[in-house]
C-alpha cells in the first residue's frame, strides 16, 4: 500500500475516534447540564396540576447572571409570565412561546438559551394543565469544562499525528 494513502487513511481514522470522543464527552457533559431543572420543573409542575398557585411556589430570587443556581419561571398558556424567581440586571426576556409549546405532549422540551450577549442558559420546560414552568441555569462551568475537554481532546490527536508520523518515518528509513 502506498505510504501517503496510508498515512491519510490513519489520519482521517485517528480524526474520527478522537471526534466520536469529544462528541459523547459534550454531549455528557451538556445533557447532565438539564438534570436539576429537569426535577424542579417536573416537581413545580406536578403542584400546579395538584392546585398550587404560581406565586405560591417561586419563593427565593436567583440572578442566572451571577449564580449557577437554577431559577425558575411560570408562564401561562398564552405565553405571559406569570411568576419568576429569576432576578438580574436587565430583567431577562421571555423564553420565546414556541419553546414553551414544544413541551406539549412530553415529558419536557430542553433547549439552550440564550437571553443576553454573555448569558446561555440550560434550559427545561415542563407543561402543566394551565401553566409552562420552565427550569434553567447558566451553562458557564459546562461551557468551561467544554473548551477544557477541547483543549484535551486536540493536544491528544496532535501527539497521535505526530507518533504515526515519526513512526512513518523510522519505518520508511528502515525500509
Amino acid at each position: 500500500m502506498n505510504r501517503k494513502i496510508f498515512f491519510v487513511a490513519v489520519l482521517i481514522v485517528t480524526t474520527i475516534v478522537f471526534g466520536t470522543i469529544y462528541g459523547v464527552a459534550q454531549q455528557s457533559l451538556r445533557s447532565n447540564a438539564n438534570d436539576p431543572q429537569i426535577q424542579i420543573a417536573e416537581d413545580i409542575a406536578a403542584k400546579l396540576n395538584n392546585g398550587s398557585k404560581p406565586n405560591e411556589l417561586v419563593t427565593s430570587a436567583t440572578d442566572p447572571a451571577k449564580s449557577l443556581s437554577p431559577f425558575l419561571d411560570i408562564y401561562d398558556k398564552a405565553g405571559k409570565q406569570v411568576a419568576t424567581s429569576a432576578s438580574s440586571t436587565p430583567s431577562l426576556p421571555p423564553i420565546p412561546v414556541g419553546v414553551l409549546k414544544a413541551s406539549e405532549n412530553k415529558t419536557y422540551h430542553a433547549a439552550t438559551w440564550q437571553p443576553t450577549y454573555n448569558l446561555r442558559l440550560a434550559s427545561v420546560t415542563v407543561s402543566a394543565h394551565d401553566y409552562y414552568v420552565t427550569s434553567a441555569r447558566s451553562l458557564t462551568e459546562v461551557e468551561g469544562r467544554e473548551s477544557s475537554l477541547l483543549w484535551i481532546i486536540s493536544l491528544g490527536w496532535l501527539m497521535s499525528m505526530g507518533v504515526f508520523y515519526v513512526t512513518s518515518q523510522v519505518v520508511r528509513k528502515k525500509i
